[in-house]
């Protein structure tokens, strides 16, 4: 998974709302592994992520 910031890359992607509860409640739903097209939970790493949250909202 990349972390695409400007939102530019090309390929599939998700928007992930900037509010660290959002993101939890994601990871619970499975959504954010639908979005993606993913099956297995460990395909993703989320430290990216959620350093970045923690960065824009600490």
């Amino acid at each position: 998974m990349i972390l695409d910031e400007r939102r530019r890359l090309p390929g599939r992607g998700a928007y992930v709302h900037p509010d660290p509860e959002c993101l939890e409640a994601a990871i619970t739903r499975r959504a954010l592994l639908r979005a993606l097209r993913l099956t297995v939970p460990g395909e993703v790493d989320l430290g990216d992520v959620r350093s970045l949250q923690a960065q824009q909202h600490g």
